[in-house]
């Protein structure tokens, strides 16, 4: 059985990072500049975009709207 702490760091998490990816890229961010923002690399971008990570769907609108909000200020610097 896994502990609380290993579900949120892979699985929860990565779900999270592929919708502000999500989001970055629907703003007007090329791959590249939404993987420098995030700290992250290139490939790590397309393999959320592929949901070859982060395959946890977030349905919650009050996550979602908070992962809006993130991207909005991740892209306003």
């Amino acid at each position: 059985m896994k502990m609380p702490c290993e579900i949120i760091i892979w699985y929860i998490l990565p779900g999270i990072r592929r919708e502000i990816t999500k989001s970055l890229l629907k703003n007007g961010l090329s791959q590249r500049e939404a993987a420098k923002k995030l700290g992250i690399t290139d490939a790590a971008v397309s393999q959320y975009l592929s949901e070859k990570r982060g395959r946890v769907e977030i349905n919650d609108k009050k996550i979602l709207g908070a992962i809006k909000n993130s991207a909005k200020r991740i892209i306003s610097g």
